[in-house]
């Protein structure tokens, strides 16, 4: 909360409180408590558990502890330093109150000048030149003096992050591929052996200080981004609250002016209605009603037209199919005697033919006293090629066309029917 927009009580209230000039003092945030815990942990993991697990390589061994220890203590130096310092603007600790163009600015609550880039901080109750932000893992500001410090140590939070990955990472391939040499440093230390316990460990290391990771990662890329566009972390969170509430106002604007378009219409409608005249209102439902009726008189018509259309298509291919199988008749009693014999042993040849294979074919012919059965076998194979022109190829021609057209609209038993007879005419002609 601004100075501008703070009440004469909550200044007061501001001025008898607590001023924090390092995140060492009371109350410790929750944050601060927890980062502590974990790095200490992670401290005292490796000296007891992990660097044991590879002892048995001594250079591996060596390096690996040398890194960690290294960073490990920078980061507690810096971080130690980053809560210690005092970040509160210089202005303010000389207790400047004469304005000049550096501290044309007046706190209120600090009853003091301060640097025009200066904001007070509500949790720390002092004004920070160059306020960035509120930091709650270090609890502390961040400002103009240590800015650079935080940047340093985030950045050496990163590096040991990273090496302790690959340290854990190692102790896991160390497990799986020199188990026995992986247990026996173990027991060296522990006097019994339990690998499967120090692995599970060293996994749930591993992706406790994953999340950490990501973290500085993500943070490191927000300074970045802001160095660049040259804000602060304040000014960036300033905006974003500006743009929000933008939009929450644009937001009420619209409903607001739907609302009252709604209420107009409505409004024009209901007078529009009590002002008109019963008769015309009763005249507009029943001219209403009259095209209601009539769009249902039309949808029955047109139904009506496709049921006759239906029915005159059925009674069509009727037709064609009565006039086919008497052409089919008419056909068979053009034949003689000698042919008609023939025929009717062809067609009860090829109506066996569909189901029996050659052979089959043969041997019922040859019980039914033809004397060459292979000959009869062949016939069936040229009969198919060839016509006599001579011979009703007039009636055979139309018959095929009318079979074309009605291919798709008779029932079965006519198209085998058409397929017999016409077989039957081919051996008549050739014979």
């Amino acid at each position: 909360m601004e100075n501008s927009e703070m009440t004469e009580e909550d200044i007061k209230r501001k001025r008898s409180s607590r001023v924090r000039t390092h995140g060492l003092k009371f109350p410790w945030h929750p944050f601060q408590i927890g980062a502590w815990i974990f790095y200490l942990a992670n401290f005292f993991s490796y000296y007891l558990a992990v660097m044991i697990s590879f002892k048995h390589n001594t250079g591996v061994f060596v390096v690996f502890t040398i890194i960690f220890t290294v960073l490990i203590l920078v980061v507690f130096i810096l971080a130690i330093i980053s809560t210690l310092i005092d970040p509160t603007d210089e202005v303010v600790k000389r207790g400047i109150k004469e304005p000049s163009p550096e501290y044309a600015f007046y706190c209120k609550i600090c009853e003091s000048n301060v640097s025009n880039n200066s904001k007070h901080c509500g949790q720390c109750n002092r004004c920070v030149a160059n306020f960035d932000h509120h930091c709650k893992w270090l609890n502390n500001c961040v400002g103009d003096v240590n800015y650079k410090l935080f940047i340093y140590l985030c950045i050496s939070i990163l590096i040991f992050q990273s090496c302790y990955l690959i340290i854990l990472l190692y102790s896991v391939i160390e497990f799986f591929t020199n188990r026995s040499q992986y247990e026996n440093s173990i027991g060296d230390i522990y006097g019994k052996s339990d690998a499967g316990g120090f692995l599970a460990a060293t996994i749930a290391l591993f992706c406790l200080n994953l999340l950490p990771l990501l973290a500085i990662v993500n943070l490191l890329s927000l300074h970045a981004w802001l160095k660049k566009k040259g804000l602060s972390t304040y000014e960036y969170i300033v905006e974003k609250r500006e743009r929000q509430q933008q939009m929450k106002e644009k937001m009420n604007e619209v409903r607001l002016h739907l609302g009252s378009e709604e209420q107009k219409e409505s409004k024009d409608h209901l007078n529009s209605s009590r002002s008109e005249d019963p008769h015309e209102r009763e005249f507009k439902k029943n001219q209403s009603d009259t095209k209601t009726k009539g769009s249902i008189l039309e949808f029955n018509d047109e139904v009506s037209k496709g049921s006759l259309l239906v029915s005159k298509n059925r009674q069509h291919n009727i037709d064609m199919k009565d006039e086919y199988l008497e052409s089919n008749e008419e056909a068979k009693n053009s034949l003689s005697p000698e042919a008609e014999q023939e025929m009717g042993f062809r067609i009860t040849a090829s109506s066996n033919w569909k189901q029996k294979d050659v052979n089959t074919y043969s041997s019922e012919a040859v019980l039914k006293g033809a004397d060459e059965p292979q000959n009869i076998q062949n016939e069936f194979y040229h009969n198919t090629k060839v016509y006599d022109e001579n011979n009703s190829s007039t009636s055979i021609k139309n018959q095929n066309n009318r079979a074309k057209v009605t291919d798709l609209h008779i029932i079965e038993d006519v198209s085998e029917s058409k397929e017999i007879s016409q077989r039957a005419f081919e051996s008549f002609s050739h014979n």
